[in-house]
């Protein structure tokens, strides 16, 4: 029974954390000029629509910690396109669309902490050590630039091997500092 009791408790140290930050799924609007075709200061014309739409997102971090020890890793992804239109005429000026997947993993271990009082309010300041390494994929698609339609599509891919020192600021519950 002892060891069982210490599998449990040895279990239950781990703090897991799961963030999920908001997105905006998309924008439209137009550019315009404030001058009519009679040279007076007329009614707006626009000159440009844009339009910009978030067709997909993913964004999310996992930490888990066990005293000082901890492993965090975190993706974003997102999935852009966007056209550029001639208002008048309705002739697409620019287009193309851009995709990216971004992954970041890391092992740690905090150094120490220190409390330092601001005000009246203690406040903790932390300093960590990580390795890691994170992943780069990005896509881009260009379609057309005025007239001319180009067909660019470019690709690329990378790691990049991660290590460092972090220090983070706790300003309150839910408002951190931190600094690479």
């Amino acid at each position: 029974a002892t060891s069982a009791a210490a599998a449990i408790r040895e279990w239950t140290d781990w703090r897991v954390r799961l963030t999920v930050p908001a997105w905006i799924p998309g924008v439209t609007g137009t550019f315009a000029n404030s001058e009519s075709d009679t040279g007076g200061g007329g009614p707006d014309r626009d000159i440009f629509e844009f339009d910009s739409s978030l067709r997909f997102a993913l964004v999310g971090r996992i930490e888990a910690r066990k005293g000082r020890w901890g492993v965090l890793v975190d993706a974003y992804g997102a999935k852009l396109t966007s056209d550029l239109r001639l208002a008048e005429r309705g002739v697409s000026a620019v287009s193309g669309r851009i995709s990216a997947m971004l992954g970041h993993a890391e092992l740690n271990y905090c150094l120490g902490e220190r409390w330092v009082r601001v005000g009246s309010r203690p406040t903790r300041l932390r300093a960590w050590a990580y390795a890691g390494a994170r992943y780069n994929n990005v896509h881009l698609v260009v379609d057309r630039v005025l007239f001319i339609r180009p067909g660019r599509d470019i690709r690329r891919e990378w790691f990049d091997p991660l290590v460092g020192l972090r220090f983070v600021w706790d300003l309150s519950r839910h408002l951190r500092v931190g600094v690479e």
